[in-house]
């Protein structure tokens, strides 16, 4: 199927880290030892650290972040444990009380998140920090919805100091919204107007100042923002996000880190603004390196400690003789659960089950797009904050119908852990955007539209479309339903619904075919046609403010070899009409159908469609570009995919990409001989990742994909093309890039990228031996099989990686293969 590639100009969310949030792996283990101090950072650790210090921060002119005394470091000595916030609020968004009082706890979350890299590190004297909002900075007071009489509000205006850095920095998604003016407060309860005048008195008491201000602003992107001493700037729909638990929060942790005087990491290993020489320690990378990491690293951990090391080691920066250890303000009283509510039960389905537990661990890792519908029933230990410790309850919850171990409950009997739940890998199209969601759930709309001179000559009713699409299907039918077969083909991560509709349009179908070929206002006109009777935010599962999936079809029975070409099923994305929105939601991708609902080609309806949904979660296309008459990017028997000529399953390639495979079901070769077991990819997430240009765990590098492949669950549909089953090995080249011209994060070599160079050099993926079917017991895949080497500088596989993969014996329903280097 053709692909129109067009990218809405936003920065995507970074790339999410590996591992869980309740088993520390080694490295994240050995921070948490007790009585550590400066000679417990790593050696490694510690090359780094000076190496950043040195050259990113006390050496570098344009980097001045530690050099005065106004960082959170600062800050919270200064206040003894305490930030104050400021919130400007540069939107006409209203705000509850609730969202407000919400915000707090965000921040006080946010914050803590970096004051726990540094509890109970040399002389750090926090175990606990408080944030409180002590002001409002507004546009309009009548924003503030149900203003009680101890919030501050001021309503003083400036010419915006930040519009025209957003717009030249690429950061704005709709720049005629971005307000003129800005909100602004008294600087004379400014700590960072006057952290260097220590008599200065902010209205006669230190607990009258304030330390930083968040604004949030209107028409800046969702994934982007700005961080100084000072403050923060996000997009005011972004925060938003965070009150509502539906927007990630590594932005925020990104921003603050700068608060605290750590760099942005832009440039390439060594470089005046990039990375320490040999990369960051440990291969997570840093919180602060844009697109890498979704929270605070082990060595953001480490850093945060060296630079507070050397920070109270300046004399006369840091009086910590006379600080309590406890924090003097209140803590914030969290918000329980109302009675009635069912503690537990945070997807509000009435029960207390394992989906609670991976929709919450979901959020904690910062899964981009995962929504709470009841955050509060996650806070089991009744602090205000969703953390580990709630996980850990929650998993006992499941094992016993008492009460969990809780602070309140200090006499309930010890319940023993569950077993480990192995985490989902996080999905790498999570960072491309805002898509469709690929794990959780997802509500998809298809309309069938008539125009007034082309009409479906064999319509189904509708009723009979929207059971064949999106009812229950019967077994395993692999032309089931489509949630049937993403359900399948997810391992039962990504849940579907939807709904179908047929509308007319009053014009002629040669009306709607523009010269640039843009569907936007074709797509307009018939969304807002049944605006009347579709409520679209119940397209929204996943309340990120984008309708999740939407399809329309067009009838081709008698259509002219122009109409055929123009209407070819396709995927884009929304780009001229940015602030088109029917009931509060807006769209990004769209899918055009070129196929009938007609009971001869429903099949055909679907195989089209889930391939096209591939795109709307986030994949391009595997097949070749101007290759004649053969566009397969696969042959044989070993060359189904739904992305490539939509036969088969999705590859576990393709999978990894979309997060549907778990920490335990991906297999990494380390070295020397190695045996693996690898099951039937078909039913379960089964794996094996050879590296070739990175380390064991990086998804977005160059690697071999080794995976067994059955004619089972989705894969049935081979059966009308071949009977071979048996082991497949990908070439995968899955490197990222922020397009240019677009903001975006991408596969650097998809058929579009700029860096494509022709289907014989670089390529996302190709098939080893491609074309001879596939590998059984006895066989051997060797440097000199076709297509089994590394790239080479200009994009040709010529590199021997040294590796050789044997596939042993098929038992119990596994094949057994041996990787030797």
């Amino acid at each position: 199927m053709k692909h129109i590639q067009k990218a809405l100009g936003c920065i995507t969310a970074a790339a999410l880290c590996g591992g869980s949030l309740v088993t520390l792996c080694p490295a994240e283990a050995a921070l948490h030892a007790a009585a550590i101090g400066y000679a417990d950072i790593p050696g490694e650790y510690i090359a780094a650290c000076e190496w950043v210090w040195n050259n990113r921060i006390y050496d570098n002119e344009n980097e001045d972040w530690m050099k005065d005394y106004a960082t959170i470091y600062d800050q919270l000595i200064a206040g003894n444990g305490t930030i104050h916030y400021i919130i400007r609020w540069d939107s006409y968004q209203t705000l509850t009380y609730d969202q407000r009082q919400r915000l707090e706890v965000v921040l006080n979350d946010t914050l803590n998140q970096w004051n726990d890299c540094l509890e109970g590190y040399a002389n750090w004297p926090f175990d606990d920090v408080t944030v409180k909002i002590v002001g409002w900075s507004v546009l309009d007071r009548n924003c503030m919805q149900d203003l009680h009489s101890d919030e501050v509000v001021y309503t003083g205006t400036m010419n915006s100091t930040m519009r025209e850095d957003i717009i030249n920095s690429g950061m704005a998604a709709d720049a005629a919204r971005i307000p003129a003016i800005e909100p602004t407060e008294p600087t004379d309860i400014s700590r960072y107007a006057h952290w260097w005048d220590k008599n200065w008195s902010y209205n006669g008491s230190y607990d009258n100042r304030y330390d930083m201000f968040l604004e949030g602003i209107d028409g800046m992107i969702d994934m982007g923002g700005f961080g100084w001493h000072y403050g923060q700037y996000l997009s005011a729909s972004s925060i938003l996000g965070l009150i509502n638990g539906t927007a990630s929060q590594h932005i925020l942790l990104h921003e603050m880190g700068h608060g605290f005087g750590f760099p942005d990491y832009y440039g390439g290993i060594g470089e005046s603004d990039g990375l320490p020489p040999g990369d960051f320690p440990g291969g997570e990378g840093s919180v602060m390196q844009a697109g890498r990491a979704a929270r605070i690293t082990v060595f953001d951990t480490w850093f945060a400690r060296y630079a507070w090391s050397r920070l109270s080691a300046q004399e006369g920066r840091f009086d910590l003789s006379t600080l309590s250890p406890s924090v003097p303000d209140e803590p914030i009283e969290p918000d329980l659960p109302s009675e009635g509510d069912l503690i537990g039960d945070i997807n509000s389905d009435g029960t207390v089950d394992i989906a609670d537990v991976s929709l919450l661990q979901a959020w904690l890792l910062s899964v981009s797009d995962t929504y709470l519908p009841n955050w509060k029933a996650g806070d089991i230990d009744g602090n205000g904050r969703l953390n580990a410790a709630d996980i850990t309850l929650l998993k006992r919850l499941l094992l016993t119908t008492g009460t969990p171990d809780t602070p309140d409950n200090p006499d309930s009997p010890e319940i023993p852990d569950t077993p480990t739940q192995f985490e989902l890998i996080p999905a790498t199209v999570s960072q491309f955007g805002k898509l469709t969601p690929s794990v959780g759930d997802c509500k998809m709309l298809s309309v069938f539209v008539e125009f007034s001179d082309t009409k479906y000559t064999r319509a189904l009713p509708i009723e009979t479309v929207r059971q064949e699409l999106f009812g229950i299907s019967s077994g395993n039918d692999v032309y089931g339903s489509i949630p049937d077969w993403y359900a399948r083909a997810s391992y039962g991560n990504l849940h579907i619904e939807g709904n179908a509709y047929y509308y007319t349009l009053p014009g002629k179908m040669t009306d709607y075919m523009t010269s640039d070929r843009n569907f936007e206002g074709f797509f307009m006109e018939v969304l807002s046609g049944l605006d009347a009777q579709i409520n679209y935010a119940d397209y929204d599962a996943n309340n990120d403010g984008i309708i999740d999936c939407v399809s329309v079809g067009v009838p081709l029975d008698y259509a002219t070899d122009e109409q055929k070409e123009y209407w070819w099923g396709c995927t884009g994305t929304w780009w001229s009409n940015p602030n088109f929105a029917l009931d509060g939601k807006q769209l990004n991708k769209y899918i055009i159908l070129d196929v009938s609902p007609y009971t001869d080609t429903m099949e055909y309806l679907k195989t089209v469609l889930t391939h096209e949904m591939g795109h709307s979660l986030g994949l391009p296309d595997y097949y070749l570009y101007e290759a004649g008459n053969d566009w397969e990017a696969y042959h044989g028997a070993a060359g189904y995919e739904r992305m490539d000529e939509s036969i088969g399953d999705f590859s576990s390639f393709s999978k990894l990409m979309f997060g549907w495979l778990r920490e335990n079901e991906v297999q990494w070769y380390s070295g020397g001989t190695q045996s693996f077991t690898l099951k039937d990819s078909a039913t379960q997430g089964s794996c094996l990742i050879v590296p070739i240009s990175s380390g064991v765990g990086d998804l977005t590098a160059e690697y071999f994909l080794v995976e067994y492949v059955t004619h089972n669950g989705n894969n049935a549909e081979m059966n009308g093309w071949t009977n071979d089953s048996g082991i497949r090995i990908f070439h995968i080249n899955a490197e990222l890039i922020r397009e240019d011209w677009s903001g975006l994060k991408n596969f650097k070599y998809e058929g579009f990228s700029q860096y494509y160079q022709g289907n014989d050099r670089f390529r996302i993926t190709r098939l080893v031996n491609d074309g001879q079917g596939f590998y059984h017991t006895g066989d051997i895949c060797t440097y000199g099989t076709n297509g089994f080497a590394g790239y080479d500088a200009n994009g040709y596989q010529t590199v021997d990686t040294g590796y050789t993969i044997e596939i042993g014996a098929l038992s119990d329903g596994a094949y057994t293969v041996t990787v030797r280097k």
